[in-house]
C-alpha cells in the first residue's frame, strides 16, 4: 500500500498507510510543498494503518513547519495513532 496526498489550499488529506514501507524519499520531497502556505491542516481520516515510522514522519512535519514559520494542525487522528503517540510520550507534540 502507499500514501496518497491531496492538497487543496491549506488543507492536505492523506489516504493509505503511514508505515516504514510507505514512507519514502519521494514522499519526503512532496511534503516540503506543504509549507508553502503559512497555515496547514493535515486530515488523517484516510489513514488506515500507522506505525512508529509514520508517527516519526508526522513529527518531522511538525518540525519542518516550525522551521518554515508555518502553523500545522492534524485532524481525524485515529485511535491507533493517538495510542501510539501516548505510548511513546510524544502526544503533546501532535497539534490538533
Amino acid at each position: 500500500m502507499t500514501v496518497e496526498i491531496t492538497m487543496n489550499d491549506n488543507d492536505i488529506s492523506l489516504v493509505g498507510e503511514l508505515t516504514q514501507q510507505t514512507i519514502s524519499h519521494a514522499l519526503e520531497k512532496k511534503a516540503k510543498a506543504f509549507f508553502q502556505k503559512k497555515n496547514v491542516v493535515i486530515n488523517l481520516a484516510g489513514i488506515k494503518k500507522v506505525d512508529t515510522a509514520g508517527l516519526a514522519w508526522l513529527l518531522t512535519l511538525v518540525e519542518l513547519a516550525s522551521i518554515n514559520t508555518c502553523t500545522i494542525g492534524f485532524t481525524h487522528l485515529s485511535e491507533e495513532l493517538q495510542n501510539l503517540a501516548k505510548l511513546t510520550a510524544v502526544d503533546a507534540f501532535l497539534p490538533s
